[in-house]
């Protein structure tokens, strides 16, 4: 499975899995930490070089970041995208 994560300029993060669209948040950004909230729960992400990093349910996710010039255009900043119950590596 893979999961992609485009952080809008507008401050909503839209989640992709395996190409569709999934659901969006809210996100914010605090020092090194990103926070995505969607209403009911929220997600905290380390932010290490061009690696966000989270740790969910013994699971850790870390998530590179991908810059795509098309979406860059469109109003979204960053792409960033994991394959899911990958450990130390990001797919992107």
């Amino acid at each position: 499975m893979e999961l992609v994560l485009v952080f809008n300029d507008d401050g909503i993060c839209t989640f992709i899995v395996d190409g569709k669209e999934d659901l969006t948040a809210t996100w914010s950004v605090e020092g090194n930490m990103i926070t995505l909230d969607n209403g009911v729960e929220s997600l905290a992400l380390t932010v290490d070089g061009n690696q966000m990093i989270t740790e969910q349910d013994g699971v850790r996710m870390v998530f590179e970041a991908e810059t795509d010039a098309a979406s860059t255009d469109a109003g979204e900043t960053d792409a960033a995208s994991t394959d899911a119950g990958e450990t130390d590596a990001a797919s992107t």
